[in-house]
């Protein structure tokens, strides 16, 4: 991962600008940066810590934190989210009143994919060059920018330290549209699957907790049966699954062309709309895995691609038709 950090570009003086390239995907990096669960583990300067009072994500929407210094003073925050953009853009701005300190500025935090990778840009824009100057005298703004960063860097990797396969594909149709051909049994079968097989849908119960049993007939006359455990579904724009293969009646059996395939592979799919467009990125990886089955996963990403770029043709035509 190549990495750059810059402090205040002398053609402004009353902002601080930080660079710095990520190896993940803007909607992972989105996510750690608009979720608490997330923010909590790697949130402030080094040896910081923080406790969350109130993180209402939307535009206009406040934040209040206070963050507990390593010499154990503790600093209260104030944020409010001015302008948010799914997954390429967050702008907030620190109150300025008590529960900030007096402090005021602006963050603007940019993400730019490039190869599956993200540039994020975090510009933090001052009143005047003299309160950007005190900021930085009194709480170390600079230093504590980059170490904010180091350790958002640091996090992200212990989230993709393992392969997983990572795909994306964007589609001429509106997101609405999109998720459902995911949630509706007799769209799913028009178009998953690999292609120029027979897809038959025996069960969908479209809900977290829910299942969705499937059987692929290959042109020689073979059966397959697949089984999905929904675990997250938020429409229109998250579904969360874990995939296996199985006999009729849901119980997980081996792949029937590999004995160390993975017996549950769990799948994050997104999506993101985009000018009347939708972006789909779909994360994969094996979970209860021995080595064997990580390793047999991590040598089939080709073969997983093209099987998936043949499903998502299948969909796009599927989208095509409903124009």
């Amino acid at each position: 991962m190549s990495d750059t950090i810059k402090a205040a570009d002398s053609t402004n003086d009353r902002e601080i600008i930080f660079t710095r390239l990520l190896d993940a995907p803007s909607a992972l990096v989105y996510e750690v940066w608009t979720t608490p669960e997330h923010l909590l583990k790697w949130w402030g300067p080094d040896g910081f810590t923080q406790t969350f009072h109130e993180f209402d994500l939307r535009e206009g929407g406040t934040w209040r934190l206070t963050m507990h210094g390593p010499d154990g003073r503790d600093y209260p925050n104030k944020i409010y989210f001015k302008e948010l953009r799914k997954p390429e853009l967050i702008v907030f701005q620190h109150s300025g009143d008590e529960e900030s300190e007096g402090v005021s500025h602006e963050t603007t935090i940019t993400l730019l994919e490039k190869g599956g990778k993200t540039e994020l840009n975090m510009r933090m824009l001052f009143t005047t060059a003299e309160e950007m100057q005190r900021v930085i005298k009194e709480y170390g703004a600079d230093e504590g920018g980059k170490q904010h960063l180091a350790k958002l860097t640091a996090y992200i990797n212990t989230l993709t330290s393992e392969k997983k396969l990572i795909l994306t594909r964007t589609f001429d149709a509106p997101i609405g549209l999109v998720f459902q051909a995911f949630s509706e049994a007799e769209k799913l079968a028009q178009w998953w699957g690999p292609n120029g097989m027979d897809m038959k849908v025996t069960k969908l119960d479209f809900q977290a907790g829910g299942t969705f049993l499937y059987s692929i007939v290959t042109p020689d006359g073979h059966e397959m049966w697949g089984l999905f455990v929904y675990h997250e579904i938020r429409k229109p724009d998250l579904i969360v699954f874990v995939n296996s293969f199985s006999d009729r009646d849901r119980n997980i059996v081996r792949a029937p062309f590999a004995e160390n395939w993975p017996l549950e592979v769990k799948n994050t799919i997104t999506l993101i709309e985009q000018e009347g467009k939708t972006l789909l990125t779909l994360v994969g990886s094996p979970i209860n895995a021995t080595e064997d089955e990580r390793k047999m996963f991590e040598g089939f990403f080709e073969n997983l691609e093209q099987g998936f770029k043949g499903t998502f043709d299948q969909l796009e035509a599927f989208l095509a038709d409903k124009d």
